[in-house]
């Protein structure tokens, strides 16, 4: 039987990570929806409003399901850090979306299937390495590591 050269585990935690992405997209979709229609507020409100919301949940469900260790004592750090991670996502989307279209002639909707897929590996690459990987060995940041089934 040939060996994947991913670890099984990493493959396990992609796989949560794209699912609790959905969950946390129809969060987001969902507030924006609410801020727009049902309290006539403009559409960028509402996607603020639903960008945050979307990062809370992401955050949340991430630390509770799919990742096990934690570089950072302090949550408010880890929390922020992972919305700053998320920016630059959003910068990374944009940039790919432009690329795309203005010098690949792409559509919009292939460009951001394109960028889509690229946001979703840097965000789980960044998060992952810089939020989540083993405890490092630099003073004071030190922090937990939860017991799981099977170690990543």
């Amino acid at each position: 039987m040939t060996r994947l050269p991913i670890p099984v585990g990493l493959l396990r935690q992609f796989a949560g990570y794209v699912g609790i992405g959905g969950i946390a997209f129809v969060c987001d979709f969902a507030m924006l929806t609410l801020v727009v229609k049902a309290l006539h507020g403009g559409v960028l409100w509402g996607a603020t409003a639903g960008f945050i919301v979307g990062a809370i949940v992401n955050y949340a469900l991430c630390v509770k399901l799919v990742f096990n260790n934690h570089t950072l004592q302090s949550r408010w750090l880890e929390f922020a850090i992972f919305v700053a991670i998320g920016l630059v996502g959003l910068a990374i989307n944009d940039l790919v979306m432009v690329a795309c279209i203005k010098y690949a002639g792409l559509q919009f909707q292939i460009a951001k299937l394109i960028a889509a897929a690229v946001v979703l590996v840097f965000n789980f690459a960044g998060r992952r390495t810089v939020l989540f990987s083993q405890a490092r060995s630099h003073p004071g940041l030190v922090a937990t590591t939860r017991l799981h089934q099977e170690s990543v």
